[in-house]
């Protein structure tokens, strides 16, 4: 029984870890592909309202896609 929890235990500290990096890359790669105004303004409203960190990267995601898409049909 003692083994059992101490796996429990360790996956899900890897678990805990694992989502925690991924989300922090996440709001990185989306402040990189976002202007500041929009970054900040959109992050801002979702915070004082009391949303979740994954609404106001939605929020932020597909218009920056949409215009990445865009962009890539211009060039071609």
């Amino acid at each position: 029984m003692k083994i059992q929890r101490r796996y429990a235990s360790l996956l899900s500290g890897f678990l805990i870890s694992l989502s925690l990096s991924l989300s922090i890359s996440l709001v990185i790669t989306m402040m990189n592909m976002t202007p500041w105004d929009v970054f900040l303004s959109t992050w801002l409203k979702s915070s004082l309202r009391g949303l979740s960190i994954g609404y106001p990267l939605g929020r932020i995601f597909v218009p920056v896609m949409i215009n990445l898409v865009e962009k890539m049909v211009e060039d071609d």
